[in-house]
């Protein structure tokens, strides 16, 4: 049977976040009990979390770290995508890491999403996805990406050059094992990075 890889949510609205076309990267869906696993997977979450049909604190937090309260206006604006390229599995194993093989899918996956969709910068919002990430042209070989804020090792960003288009993407910890009013703050520094 062929593996299923997810779709991305693209964009619905042209205006992007500060005049910015913005990716948000999550790090794996996982099924419940009676779900399905499909291509469309990450697409019917998203819908579903705009319809209000889903209440995600993953999605509200980082809505919220924009300066977004209505799920509409923030998720109709960006690129949604999660690192692992299928499921990590059921509910008793959502908090897992994911093969070498999905890893290796997912560098793989990553290039080519960034390539075709060109996003200005990308917020990968799971440590467990930044450190398995593509090298960006900072963290080539052992040398780490350049932090956000002089003194503090996260989070941290780099560069990927995709032809004559530069990509800038942060790693940031995930919504579950951050403090918000941190996150916002950082959010809106990389934001704010030309």
């Amino acid at each position: 049977m062929p593996r299923i890889v997810h779709d991305p949510w693209r964009p619905t609205s042209k205006d992007g976040i500060g005049g910015q076309h913005i990716a948000i990267v999550g790090y794996s869906h996982h099924l419940k009990g009676g779900d399905v696993d499909c291509k469309s997977l990450t697409r019917d979450v998203v819908r579903d979390v705009i319809k209000g049909k889903k209440k995600l604190s993953f999605f509200t937090s980082i809505q919220n770290y924009f300066g977004y309260n209505n799920p509409k206006d923030f998720w109709t604006r960006v690129l949604f995508f999660n690192f692992l390229p299928d499921c990590i599995g059921d509910s008793d194993n959502k908090y897992g890491k994911g093969s070498d093989e999905q890893h290796r899918l997912a560098q793989d996956r990553v290039r080519r999403i960034l390539s075709k969709e060109r996003p200005d910068k990308v917020f990968v919002f799971t440590t467990k996805a930044w450190q398995k990430f593509p090298n960006t042209i900072e963290n080539v070989g052992d040398q780490p990406c350049t932090p956000l804020f002089p003194g503090s090792p996260e989070p941290s960003w780099g560069i990927y050059e995709m032809g004559s288009h530069r990509v800038l993407v942060c790693g940031f910890r995930h919504p579950q094992y951050a403090k918000g009013q941190n996150i916002k703050r950082q959010v809106e520094a990389f934001l704010a990075m030309r």
